[in-house]
């Protein structure tokens, strides 16, 4: 337990030599470098010069120490009213020094030596300390920078992701600096349009955007803007002299001030749902696709063909015949099972036939068709279409040849002539029967006896 308790008695003493060495290193005092002398009115006020700055007695019911001597940090005034004194009223001539430490003794000690009573630097010392009176909470230039944003979503702008009313606002500070944490794609932009390097410094009038390309956000992201400042302010530090006889003095010294701030931004894919951009095209699922499955997926397809798939008049695709029944003008068409008459309308495979067919002498339902191809009545369809030899159809005649002719041809060609003899029936039986005889070979004579024979 002792060892324990050794151990961390180390620890703490080690800790406190390096807290004190910390504190050295801060401010480890101040030289009197130089000492001049402001005579007015009959009396003379030392002017002190150190080497942090000039210098002005805080206590003045003390004698002044000399050149060369070495004031020890005490601490930081938190006095407002002396660090309005210190902060604004920084001419160092010697009336402008003059007055500035006639006004501190006037502000802390109410302290006014008698020469300086009524006279224009006494008085315009005395104006400076009632005002430091009502300067309390003085603090000083402010070092600060605030950045806001309206949204805190990146929107698709093009190529881009990019950051939209985002304000920056300082304080003490004519520079800041901007850095990018989050994301390696994202691109700090000047207000030319110009890719700038991450950390750059802008003015405090120069604007910037931050963005990132769209094709590298594949998934929801974020990223971190980080607004950086860094300027001077002034602090009033107290230094006491190794004999507390002498005079302490204060010193207006600047001091360094940083501040930041930053604001989170995310950034959601936005898929390019059945889009054109830039000469890429993009499908049903945002992905870039080819022209044509992109007309085939996005586009009011209403009968059209695309590559190799048809649409249907619904604008959905479909199959060919399908479209052809659908879209295609089909006068006197076939589709498939369907038939389209004349006027491009389905119809039955009759009236397709009858309509549309080169019905050269047929005979189609019940419609007969000439020799025009032209329907026809029945009549005129015998006449012209059948074969008509040695026939009389209607009011014509044809003959030999199924030609029309007339009656007459028709009959000296069709119609078997028996002569005209002047002899009897019974003659002309017989001279056929005479005539078949001799066809027969064998001659018949036939003679005609009289009684009287």
């Amino acid at each position: 337990m002792k060892k324990y308790f050794k151990t961390i008695a180390i620890f703490v003493f080690i800790a406190f030599i390096a807290l004190q060495s910390n504190i050295v290193k801060a401010d480890s005092g101040v030289t009197l470098t130089k000492k001049t002398y402001i005579t007015y009115n009959g009396r003379t006020e030392t002017k002190f010069y150190t080497s942090n700055g000039y210098g002005y007695c805080i206590t003045p019911e003390r004698t002044g120490a000399n050149q060369g001597h070495k004031f020890s940090y005490s601490y930081t005034e938190n006095d407002g009213g002396l660090l309005y004194i210190l902060d604004n009223y920084t001419d160092t001539s010697d009336t402008g020094y003059l007055v500035t430490q006639l006004a501190v003794w006037k502000y802390r000690s109410n302290f006014m030596p008698a020469a300086f009573n009524g006279t224009t630097n006494g008085n315009k010392a005395a104006s400076i300390a009632n005002t430091a009176k009502s300067k309390s909470n003085y603090t000083g230039k402010t070092v600060s920078v605030k950045i806001t944003a309206n949204d805190t979503n990146a929107k698709l702008s093009g190529d881009y992701y990019t950051i939209s009313g985002m304000s920056v606002k300082f304080s003490g500070v004519n520079k800041y600096k901007v850095t990018i944490s989050g994301n390696n794609n994202a691109q700090l932009v000047n207000a030319q349009g110009n890719v700038v390097s991450n950390g750059t410094e802008f003015s405090t009038n120069e604007k910037f955007n931050v963005r990132v390309p769209a094709d590298k956000v594949t998934e929801k992201t974020s990223f971190k803007v980080n607004i950086s400042v860094s300027g001077t302010t002034t602090v009033v530090k107290r230094y006491s002299p190794n004999n507390n006889a002498l005079q302490d003095i204060v010193v207006p010294e600047k001091v360094t001030k940083t501040a930041s701030d930053s604001v989170t931004f995310t950034i959601t894919p936005v898929k390019r749902v059945c889009e054109i951009y830039n000469g890429k095209y993009y499908g049903k699922d945002g992905k870039e696709t080819t022209k044509v499955k992109y007309q085939q997926e996005c586009e009011e397809n209403i009968c059209k063909i695309v590559g190799d798939k048809y649409y249907g008049k619904d604008g959905k695709e479909t199959t060919k015949v399908k479209y052809q029944q659908e879209c295609e003008t089909n006068i006197c068409k076939i589709v498939g099972d369907k038939y389209y008459g004349k006027d491009g309308k389905e119809t039955t495979e009759l009236k397709y036939k009858q309509e549309c067919e080169e019905n050269v002498c047929k005979i189609v339902g019940d419609k007969y068709f000439g020799r025009d191809g032209k329907e026809t009545t029945e009549l005129k369809y015998k006449q012209e279409c059948e074969t008509n030899i040695c026939k009389i159809v209607g009011d014509k005649y044809y003959g030999k040849d199924g030609l029309e002719t007339t009656e007459a041809l028709y009959k000296a060609e069709c119609e078997t002539p028996i002569p005209d003899t002047g002899v009897s029936p019974f003659t002309t039986i017989l001279s056929i029967i005479l005539g078949a005889g001799l066809i027969g070979g064998t001659v018949l004579v036939v003679k005609k006896y009289s009684k009287n024979n």
